[in-house]
């Protein structure tokens, strides 16, 4: 579990970072699913426009007295996206439930993300949870909040 998970951050990365520079990703046969599934899953679902300089991308906030390194920042559609890639997995029953405590666990540390990238960004933000191994995006700060990958 714990290759997998170091394979899944980086790769999400990798692929964000060449989708921003139209450069073609070629995976090795361990990648090759994962791939797959961020490709048609998320890339092909959203249409994201990554900017290279906001993968793995370092924030401070001196107000909030918070630093940290957010995974992506994008545009979807006409607004900014701050997405954090979470590798966890879930079985059993209560997805749903799941979610819920996972949004709750990473509201604070999104918020703060989304505070020191604002100094920056006059767009508004969206924070969203991205499971690629579920095949979903949870966003934070919409009414509903989960919408499947």
């Amino acid at each position: 579990a714990g290759r997998t998970v170091f394979i899944l951050r980086q790769l999400c990365s990798s692929l964000a970072e060449a989708h921003a520079r139209n450069e073609k990703y070629t995976p090795t046969d361990e990648e090759a699913p994962y791939v797959e599934a961020f490709i048609k899953g998320f890339i092909e679902k959203h249409h994201p426009k990554f900017h290279p300089d906001y993968i793995e991308y370092r924030v401070y906030s001196e107000e909030h007295q918070y630093g940290g390194t957010m995974d992506v920042s994008c545009r979807i559609d006409d607004d900014v996206w701050l997405i954090d890639y979470k590798t966890s997995t879930h079985s059993g029953g209560d997805l749903e439930g799941f979610l819920e405590s996972e949004k709750a666990r990473y509201r604070d540390q999104l918020e703060r993300y989304r505070a020191a990238l604002a100094l920056t960004e006059d767009r508004p933000i969206r924070t969203a949870l991205y499971f690629p191994l579920l095949d979903r995006l949870v966003t934070l700060d919409d009414p509903d909040g989960t919408a499947s990958a």
